[in-house]
This record gives structure tokens, C-alpha cells and sequence, in this order.
């Protein structure tokens, strides 16, 4: 989930109580989160809708006494944050919590850190049972049977490997049994001999290439979950990143990548240990029930204890992850703006700052690791001493029966150890399943995103737009962000749009880019409607220079011809019109200098000056420019809107300065998301209204 999303996670939690189980994606876009988080107001709607009656009580005494007859319900943290209330004991509370999972908190911290008030739904008259959730797993069972050849080879090699695991205990037991028979060295003990070290070297060439196997399976459950995990990055719609970080989205990448190690290395041996397990099992049962009963009665405890500690392994699992997340985030927005961090003076805040993270980052992976190391303590004695325990089962199976089994005993021994090895991982799976649950979640938020329409009409964009009745509303807001605007562009206008900041800018900027669908009026580039129009074909034809340009780890060379070539005489001539040539001139290495991450080895301004030759260079049909000489100098920002006015190409701007856009064709000016003036600027200062106000500062 995103960080504004916790609203909308508490009520799919709470109606789960009521067997309505859905996902985050199956809440209509009418009541997504949005940017702005969720309001009770609209978590209201989400119940309606799925048949619930919500009510809201205060609670006039401390919150901890209401009784667990009126539980389930929503609490509201102090500080913005829901979380379902499950129940209260004499001295703790249970709670959902979207960020941790199911987690335990005291009395006094439900007290003294949420609100009294508890939201509780009932069903009503509309109220049906829903179950669209899918098998939690399908992913890794997508990804481990991609390549169904490489997994049967596998299958194939490993059926191999694990016969021989029996044959050689059974050719020890023939050694044994014959010597103590014969008391000397005999053909059968020659022929057992030479087939134990046969066998051994079968053993190393097979498992040889079912190792060589299981690394191409892994590769493959590697390429599998990267191409989708990264294509559906970027088939998403623009809301996705609207609410996300790219920290964010940067530490799913690396569970993505710790998910991939826990199919390839751990679950697919796991599943193969089963099979080996069952067939040793079948092979005791047959040579001595009574120790097969004994390694059943090991393996119920084993599988009935991981069982039981699944469900805490995963409460602390997902509060370490939770802590972890945000601690990585935070690192990574500190460490990408450290200039700004230290000029501002805001070192040590910050750095205390991540104290605290740390250290709830710490306390929570002290106690996932102190409950885990329990468990693997008891796998731990399991390993060491059931294979010792076969020995003396079998002394006091021998004595009771008067028979010498010594061949026996020796032979289950060692095929013990084998067992128990694969009963240890499928205990550990429980763990390792437990982990790879919390990765799903975090991943499925990225591939259970709605695409972003895919269309096949193109056209020849030449810069002829018309918006009519244009009227947008944020997912999950209620305010409307732009309110019934029209205006049109011709070929060759250089048009601006102005307006005070929260009027709608540069919201209308995106929309004009394909950024939002859910808006209505109608939009027309080149007469056709933008919702039929292929998006990243229109993009291709438009260049655009936001404000926080943004550049490429790379030279300036691959950052400004993007993906084809260019002659470098052509990316002089684009750097001599946004005055940069002589700047890259003296550098050392030219057009071949090493850009930062953000480019931050470059100024602000240079930065926009290098967007800006990039959309030049380009030879794009228009350009959409966000502010796009904010960073320069007057007389550097006046060579360069010289150079754009003789330009003949379409252009939209969106800017502040007098002097970018006072010898636009026409000025749009927006005024709390409606259009208030449309002209040029003679004609709007003679109008002496917004625009006259904004630039005459009466």
C-alpha cells in the first residue's frame, strides 16, 4: 500500500470480518485514497457500497474500556492514521495495523494515542458476500512454472539423485550384514564395494547437472518476475506514482529481488526434499515399522510446531519490514538532497531523525530475531539428535528381539539424516513462506495497478488543441482542481498559462500530457479525442522541460539525444541556443562529461538549460515548457525566450516571470481551477483585472 492508502487497508480488513474479501484494486476509483489520504467521510462511501451501515461512537470514558461486544471497529490514531481495533484484554490490545500486520499494543498507548471515537459497520439490506482475492501464491507459481522443460529436467535429475541417496545405505547395510556373517572378505562383499563407489560417482555427475538445472530455473524465476514486475512499472498510470515515492517504489525492487532468492534457492529444493522424504519414509515403513512410526511421530511435531509459529513469525516479519521500509526510505530521500540537507542547516535534525527510525528499526529485528533463532534452536537440536536417537531405538529393538540388526541400524542412520535434512527445510519453509508473504504484498500493490490505456490511433501532431467543459477532481478528493475550462491552441501560437500557485497549472499541464484520464469535458488534439489517442506516440512528438529538470546518471551526450543518433555538431548548435556551449566547452570532457545522480554537478540552471537543448534537439513538433527558466538569470533567460519566440514550433508555458510570457500570442489565466482572462498582454492589462493585478502588484 502507499502511504495515503491506510483508510481504504483498515476497511477491507474490517469487512474481511464479514466475509467480504477483496483487494485494494476492487474499491472503486471513486473512493481511492487519492493523494490526500481518506477521510471518514469517505470511508462512509466505501461501506455503502459494499452493503455496510458505518456509525460513529464516541466513547465518553478511555477508549481501552469499550467492551469487545462493539469490536471489531476503525480507531483513529492522534496524527492521522487508522487501524482496526480487534479486541481488548485485561491488559492489552489486539490491533490491524496496515503498516505492521496484526500486532499487540497496552491500554494506555490505545488511551493515550488515538481518538475516542470507534467506527463500526453492520450489514444492511444490500449486503452480499464477495471473495475476489486469488490464490495468494499465483505469482511464484507463475514464476517457478514459466519454463515447465527446465522443471521437469529438474524433477528428472532430482529423482535420480535422491534414489541414490537409498541405494547407498542399502549397499552399507549388504557390506555390514555379509561381514558379520561371513567374518572375511568375499565376492559379495567385493561386488557391494565396487557398486557403493559406483554408485558415488553416478551420484556426483547427476547431482552435477541438477545443480547446473536448478541454476537455469533460477534464472528463469529471475528473468519471470523481473520482466513483469518492471514492465507493469511501466504500463501504470500516473496516480500510482502520485502516491508512492520513488524510494518507495526502489524498496520493493529489493524485496523483488530477495523474493527471487527465496523461490530459486529455498522453496523449489524444498518441494523437491518432499519428494525424497516420502520415498525414505515408504523405505523405513517397509524395512522396520516401528521406526517409521518414531520419524512420523518427529515429523507431526516438527510441522505442528512451525504451524503454530507461523502466524507470529509473520507478525514480527511484517513490523521489521515495516520499520525497515521506512528507515531505507528515509535514507535515501536524506542522502538524495544531502546538499540541500546541509546548506539548510538541517544536519543534525536529520540525523537524529534517523536515530529514531534506527532504532525502531533495531528493536523491531531484535525481536524477529530473537523469535526466530528460538525456532531454529529446536530445528537445530532435531537435526543433532534424532539421528542419534536411531541408534539406540534400534539396541533396544535388537535386545527385545534377540535378533542382531546392526547392518540395519547403520543403514536408517544415515538415511535418517537425509530425512530429517528435508524435514528441517519444510519446517523452514514455514518462515520462508511467512517472508515471501510479506514481499508479495508489497510487490502485488505494483502488479495489481490498473494499466494505463493502450490505444492505437496516431496522428501527425502539429499543435492544434481545444479543451471544452475541462473539469478535474483528484481520486479520492472532493474539491475539483480545474472547473469547466476552454480554450483552444493553433499551430505556431506560443501560448502561456498563468496563474497564482493552487490554481491549476500545472494539473492542467499533465492532463494535457495524458497523465489523468478521469476527467470530464472533452479534449482534441488535431481534432481527434486524446482518450482514442496511442499516449506514448503523442509524447514522442512533444518536448517538455518541467521545472525540476531532470537528467540521467550519464553524459550530457546520452542525456540530450535520448534514443537515436545525433551528429555532435547538431548538439553544439542545440547548446549554442540555450547559451550553454561554452560552459560545456570548458569542461574537460565536453559533451562526454559524467552527469550525477539528478544531475546534481550541474546548477539549477544549467540543468534547465540542458532540458531545454534535449527538447530542441529533438526536433519535437511542441513544447510544453513548466517553468522552464525559473533557475536563470535575466539576461540568460532573455537570450533563450528569444531564441523560443522565433521559433515557429507550437508552444505551451507555464510561468511566473513577466518577461517569459509577455510576448505570447495568448495568456490563459487561471484562478482557483477555472479560466478568469483570455488574451494577450496588452489586452489583458488594459482589461485591468487578474492579470493585472498579479503583474502590476495592485
Amino acid at each position: 500500500m502507499s502511504q495515503t492508502e491506510c483508510g481504504l487497508c483498515v476497511a477491507v480488513m474490517l469487512m474481511e470480518y464479514y466475509d467480504v474479501r477483496i483487494t485494494l484494486n476492487d474499491i472503486p476509483k471513486e473512493f481511492s485514497a487519492g493523494r490526500d489520504g481518506t477521510r471518514i467521510r469517505g470511508l462512509k462511501k466505501i461501506f455503502d457500497h459494499f452493503g455496510f451501515s458505518m456509525n460513529m461512537f464516541k466513547v465518553t470514558d478511555r477508549l481501552s474500556e469499550i467492551k469487545n461486544s462493539s469490536l471489531p471497529g476503525i480507531a483513529y490514531r492522534i496524527g492521522g492514521h487508522f487501524v482496526v481495533v480487534e479486541s481488548i484484554s485485561s491488559n492489552e490490545v489486539i490491533i490491524l495495523d496496515p503498516a505492521f500486520g496484526r500486532t499487540k499494543i497496552s491500554k494506555d498507548e490505545l488511551d493515550n494515542d488515538y481518538k475516542n471515537l470507534i467506527l463500526k459497520i453492520t450489514p444492511n439490506e444490500n449486503f452480499k458476500t464477495v471473495n475476489t482475492r486469488g490464490q495468494e501464491f499465483s505469482l511464484i507459481k507463475e514464476a517457478v512454472f514459466f519454463n515447465k522443460k527446465l522443471v521437469v529436467q529438474v524433477l528428472i535429475a532430482a529423482v535420480i539423485v535422491y534414489s541414490l541417496t537409498l541405494v547407498a545405505p542399502l549397499l552399507l547395510k549388504g557390506l555390514v550384514d555379509n561381514f558379520l556373517v561371513s567374518k572375511q572378505i568375499d565376492t559379495t562383499i567385493w561386488a557391494l564395494s565396487i557398486g557403493t563407489i559406483a554408485s558415488s560417482l553416478v551420484y556426483f555427475v547427476v547431482n552435477r547437472v541438477k545443480q547446473i538445472t536448478s541454476i537455469r530455473l533460477s534464472i528463469s524465476v529471475d528473468k519471470f518476475l523481473s520482466k513483469k514486475v518492471v514492465d507493469k512499472l511501466f504500463k501504470n498510470k500516473f496516480e500510482f506514482y502520485l502516491n508512492r515515492t520513488s524510494s518507495d517504489i526502489q524498496y520493493r525492487l529489493v524485496l523483488l529481488k530477495n523474493l527471487k532468492t527465496i523461490i530459486s534457492d529455498i522453496i523449489i529444493q524444498t518441494f523437491l526434499d518432499i519428494g525424497s522424504m516420502v520415498v525414505i519414509l515408504i523405505y523405513i515403513m517397509n524395512l522396520q515399522p516401528l521406526y517409521a512410526v518414531f520419524l512420523a511421530f518427529i515429523t507431526l511435531l516438527v510441522l505442528s510446531m512451525s504451524r503454530f509459529m507461523r502466524e507470529k513469525m509473520l507478525l514480527y516479519k511484517n513490523k521489521e519490514l515495516a520499520t525497515d521500509s521506512k528507515l531505507q526510505v528515509f535514507q535515501y530521500d536524506i542522502f538524495r538532497a544531502i546538499f540541500d540537507v546541509k546548506v539548510l542547516g538541517l544536519s543534525s535534525k536529520k540525523h537524529r531523525s534517523w536515530h529514531r527510525y534506527y532504532e525502531d528499526y533495531i528493536k523491531s529485528h531484535e525481536k524477529n530475531q530473537r523469535f526466530i533463532t528460538l525456532y531454529q534452536n529446536i530445528l537445530a537440536y532435531i537435526t543433532l539428535y534424532v539421528p542419534i536417537f536411531i541408534p539406540i531405538l534400534g539396541i533396544w529393538i535388537s535386545g527385545l528381539a534377540h535378533s542382531n540388526q546392526v547392518g540395519t541400524i547403520i543403514s536408517l542412520q544415515s538415511i535418517t539424516g537425509t530425512y530429517i535434512s528435508g524435514l528441517i527445510s519444510i519446517a523452514q519453509l514455514s518462515d520462508n513462506i511467512t517472508t515471501a508473504k510479506s514481499y508479495l504484498i508489497r510487490i502485488d500493490d505494483i502488479l495489481l495497478q490498473e494499466d494505463e490505456a493502450v490505444r492505437n490511433r496516431t496522428i501527425d501532431f502539429k499543435g492544434n488543441i481545444r479543451v471544452n467543459n475541462l473539469s478535474f477532481v483528484y481520486p479520492g478528493a472532493e474539491d475539483k482542481t480545474l472547473d469547466d475550462i476552454s480554450f483552444s491552441i493553433n499551430e505556431g501560437e506560443s501560448v502561456a498559462i498563468v496563474g497564482e500557485s493552487g490554481s491549476g497549472k500545472s494539473t492542467l499541464f499533465y492532463i494535457l500530457l495524458g497523465a489523468y484520464d478521469n476527467y470530464e469535458g472533452d479534449i482534441y488534439f488535431e481534432g481527434l479525442d486524446l482518450k482514442i489517442l496511442n499516449k506514448d506516440a503523442l509524447r514522442e512528438q512533444i518536448g517538455v522541460v518541467p521545472q525540476d529538470a531532470l537528467l540521467f546518471n550519464g553524459s550530457i551526450k546520452e542525456n540530450l539525444i535520448e534514443d537515436f543518433e545525433v551528429a555532435d555538431n547538431d548538439i553544439y548548435d542545440a547548446l549554442k541556443k540555450v547559451t550553454l556551449l561554452d560552459f560545456v566547452y570548458s569542461l574537460p570532457m565536453g559533451i562526454n562529461t559524467v552527469v550525477s545522480e539528478n544531475g546534481f554537478n550541474f546548477s539549477g540552471g544549467q540543468r534547465q538549460r540542458l532540458a531545454l537543448a534535449r527538447a530542441i534537439l529533438n526536433q519535437k513538433s511542441m513544447l510544453f515548457l513548466d517553468e522552464a527558466t525559473s533557475a536563470l538569470d535575466n539576461i540568460t533567460e532573455h537570450q533563450i525566450v528569444e531564441y523560443l519566440s522565433e521559433d515557429s514550433k507550437t508552444k505551451i508555458v507555464i510561468a511566473h516571470r513577466l518577461s517569459t510570457i509577455k510576448n505570447s500570442d495568448k495568456i490563459i489565466v487561471l484562478k482557483d481551477g477555472q479560466v478568469s482572462e483570455v488574451g494577450d498582454h496588452h489586452s489583458l492589462m488594459a482589461q485591468k483585472g487578474e492579470y493585472y493585478r498579479m503583474y502590476s502588484g495592485k
